[in-house]
């Protein structure tokens, strides 16, 4: 099993709403690449909410792919199922 990996690409596309609707429908024109989004958070909310932010990725994406290996240790093998 070769280990799985995630890379957050610097052009990624983040989708930013501006107001504080709870939904999660996504906003046409709304998008923006990483790179800007993170100039915007700098801009306005500080350099270490930056730093915070990406260390929370970087944390979830850990968890997220732990999770994943995990899942697909324990789940049977496709001849198994199909068999």
């Amino acid at each position: 099993m070769l280990p799985l990996r995630a890379y957050v690409h610097s052009q990624g596309i983040v989708y930013h709403r501006y107001n504080e609707s709870k939904n999660f429908k996504k906003i046409p024109g709304r998008t923006w690449p990483l790179s800007q989004f993170w100039q915007y958070v700098s801009k306005n909310y500080g350099l270490d909410s930056v730093t915070s932010a990406i260390s929370h990725i970087h944390q979830t994406l850990v968890h997220l792919l732990l999770l994943a290996e995990l899942s697909m240790m324990l789940s049977p093998p496709d001849d198994v199922i199909a068999g």
